[in-house]
């Protein structure tokens, strides 16, 4: 078998990807396998087909080398500085920030619709809500904040969602 990806590109892809990015990506690939089985390849005309197994694999190994390095080079906090996550959370606005991740569109005064992008559903199944900055999925009856909403789509904690909004 040849070796599509190397240390080389998983260098990149931990130097150039955050891990929110990263778990998107292997998100993506997985997903593109799945496609790729469930077509049997039929859906490449006479190009190669994109090595999304290894592509995932090569993700991975760059989410555990940003892992073993933040372990190895904790970071201290500063003295002082400390992340308000209520100041975070009232300079957020909710529609710009799920608008990064799908189309929405004005429904009413204060009230968005879209496709919920862990769907692949064909018609909006997410109402945001900007007067109370809150947002919610009636496919999957998911919601909450924009924190919630962070957590959900980049599949990491609220640390993680924190620090994605500072």
């Amino acid at each position: 078998m040849n070796v599509v990806f190397d240390d080389l590109d998983v260098f990149y892809l931990a130097n150039e990807l955050s891990l929110p990015q990263l778990r998107h990506e292997i998100r993506h690939a997985n997903m593109m396998v799945a496609v790729d089985a469930a077509f049997d390849g039929t859906t490449y005309a006479d190009t190669t087909p994109f090595p999304w197994a290894e592509f995932a694999e090569c993700c991975r190994e760059a989410v555990c080398a940003i892992q073993e390095h933040n372990q190895q080079n904790p970071q201290p906090a500063a003295p002082g500085h400390r992340i308000d996550a209520a100041d975070i959370k009232a300079r957020a606005d909710i529609v710009s920030i799920v608008e990064q991740y799908t189309r929405l569109r004005k429904t009413g005064h204060n009230r968005f619709v879209g496709q919920y992008p862990l769907h692949e559903d064909k018609h909006p199944s997410m109402t945001v809500y900007a007067d109370n900055q809150s947002w919610h999925c009636f496919q999957c009856n998911k919601g909450g904040d924009v924190f919630d909403f962070i957590m959900a789509v980049n599949s990491c904690d609220f640390k993680e969602a924190l620090e994605c909004l500072a």
